[in-house]
């Protein structure tokens, strides 16, 4: 289960600055980092606190990644559990 797949913790603030604009019109055409990963921008798991959220790939790891922590399916789990990403309060 999950054996090529690898996670990376990053800030919204990361995923916006890797924001790909269009230098004539300055829309958003695409984002270095969510373009590298599995995940879509409306489909991303914030923290507790909205600052944080995961990004997900398989096999090599992308070039967007290559500076950053990666974890496998265990060690993620056992963050997500955490205090961070899943509340205590019922």
């Amino acid at each position: 289960m999950y054996n090529d797949r690898k996670w990376v913790i990053v800030t919204f603030e990361q995923i916006s600055q890797a924001d790909v604009r269009d230098p004539d019109t300055g829309e958003i055409v695409g984002n270095t980092l969510i373009d590298s990963a599995i995940e879509n921008r409306s489909a991303l798991r914030p923290s507790l606190d909205g600052q944080k959220t995961i990004l997900k790939w398989d096999g090599e790891t992308p070039a967007a990644f290559a500076e950053m922590t990666a974890y496998n399916y265990n060690e993620i789990r056992t963050i997500l559990d955490g205090p961070d990403w899943t509340s205590t309060n019922p």
